[in-house]
């Protein structure tokens, strides 16, 4: 593999809240000569990120961006690494989801179950061996020719349904699926897995949980 310069890219809400975990990671990987970090805040997630890639194309030096949302943080020091080393287009991490439909998942598709052509179904068990993706959350580590020659912007996008106003589909589902029409293959590193953390009523949270059960506190059958 060719000498990298990674650019670390994180976006920010306006109320500049980033998890602390993952805050120390970045200083630790800024330590090395080929990191460096840039943080974006915006109103919008895909601005924060479409700004991150520009920034990220004006270092000419640069080989590879790796966009890690700011509620998130590595369970492993060596998650850089783990990234770099199947040299792939794009290469993504795992992060835990809660899905409305099936409960908590992993917010990445295997590449044979059709992402662009089947509606987002995460799974629901790591395999241990990198594999390829279709639909996938991120984080994700893009090699520069990614975004320079194969990507047109924008790169991250929400579409919204211009009748009712609901968004169909996320940013960073429609990178993926832009990036794998332009050519680009998407695989996951199941070792690169990162806590995921969000702050919810407990309330809500409680009435959710009935909600999978019958309403007692007892599983269903």
């Amino acid at each position: 593999m060719t000498k990298s310069l990674i650019v670390i890219g994180v976006p920010i809400a306006p109320d500049c809240k980033i998890d602390f975990r993952l805050s120390m990671w970045i200083a630790d990987m800024c330590l090395r000569p080929n990191v460096i970090a840039k943080y974006e805040v915006t109103r919008f997630c895909a601005e924060s990120v479409n700004r991150l890639i520009h920034f990220f194309l004006s270092v000419k030096e640069a080989t590879h961006l790796f966009l890690v949302d700011a509620d998130t943080s590595p369970t492993n020091s060596k998650t850089l690494d783990l990234l770099l080393a199947p040299d792939k287009d794009i290469v993504v991490g795992v992060c835990p989801i809660i899905h409305h439909l099936w409960g908590i998942r992993w917010g990445v598709m295997h590449y044979e179950d059709g992402g662009l052509t089947k509606p987002y179904t995460p799974i629901k068990e790591l395999p241990e061996k990198v594999f390829r993706a279709s639909d996938a959350n991120g984080p994700y580590l893009i090699k520069r020719e990614v975004l320079e020659k194969k990507m047109t912007p924008p790169y991250f996008f929400d579409i919204f349904d211009h009748k009712t106003g609901a968004r169909i589909l996320s940013q960073d589902l429609f990178f993926v699926r832009k990036a794998a029409e332009s050519g680009v293959e998407i695989w996951c590193e199941p070792k690169a897995v990162f806590n995921h953390r969000k702050t919810v009523d407990l309330q809500h949270l409680i009435e959710k949980v009935l909600e999978m059960n019958d309403g007692t506190g007892g599983c269903k059958n």
